[in-house]
């Protein structure tokens, strides 16, 4: 995980469709972040503001969490749709 000099650092999700069509968001990186739900909206919404919630609180910093582009959007290819990085730093 983010290292103590505060540097930003990356946190893969992963995503996993749920039998009921709803969406399911883990990270390997950061035990304990999962959100399922049966509206895959309202999961992709509440990726950011739960990292940050639950980063601020490990780090003891406030914590921005932002969705980096991947090269597969960059170039409008779809590479692995079933994962999305994002960068978590020191909030501004």
């Amino acid at each position: 995980m983010g290292s103590t000099n505060k540097t930003p650092f990356k946190i893969t999700v992963l995503f996993e469709t749920r039998e009921d069509g709803g969406l399911r968001a883990y990270s390997e990186d950061l035990p304990g972040f999962v959100l399922s739900h049966a509206d895959s909206d309202a999961v992709m919404a509440d990726i950011e503001p739960s990292l940050e919630c639950i980063l601020s609180a490990m780090l003891g910093y406030p914590v921005r969490a932002t969705l980096l582009p991947s090269a597969a959007e960059v170039f409008q290819h779809r590479v692995d749709p079933l994962t999305k990085d994002y960068l978590a730093s020191i909030a501004a």
